[in-house]
């Protein structure tokens, strides 16, 4: 998990993330798919709510 050669550290060397997973579809999962992710305002009175569930096709 850690490679250290000092001063320098280097932690989960060849691991992999999987980014979308960690900020989506966990909670998607999770049952919270219907909940806001992201909700955005802008001028003069734009607004747009993105949740985490795919939309509907």
């Amino acid at each position: 998990m850690l490679e250290w050669d000092a001063p320098f550290a280097k932690w989960f060397v060849g691991g992999k993330l999987n980014v979308a997973y960690n900020c989506v579809d966990r909670h998607v999962e999770a049952g919270f798919g219907d909940q806001v992710a992201i909700h955005w305002e802008g001028e003069p009175g734009d607004t747009r709510t993105i949740t985490y569930a795919r939309p509907a096709a």
